[in-house]
């Protein structure tokens, strides 16, 4: 059973800014935090997840989401500042 995660690319073009490359400096946390995360190995993460449903994001990119969370905003207002910063929280 293969589970198809959402793609992740970094290097997607945007209107404005032309991509993340140019967004970010190359000192940013967030990019020390993907690097980080990019050497974890979350095989057994990514074999717990069943092929039914929507595709799933990708285990290290929510957990660069979090890890960079952590070190933002800090552990008690986590969740709803992860929310307001990705987005997730636009059905309101």
């Amino acid at each position: 059973m293969s589970v198809r995660f959402r793609s992740i690319n970094r290097s997607t073009p945007y209107l404005l800014p032309p991509s993340i490359d140019e967004w970010l400096p190359d000192s940013h946390l967030a990019r020390f935090v993907v690097d980080v995360v990019n050497q974890l190995d979350t095989s057994e993460i990514e074999r717990s997840y069943s092929d039914r449903g929507s595709d799933p994001w990708h285990p290290k990119l929510l957990i660069a989401l979090l890890f960079y969370g952590y070190e933002s905003v800090g552990l008690k207002t986590i969740g709803c500042k992860i929310m307001d910063c990705s987005g997730s929280n636009q059905a309101k």
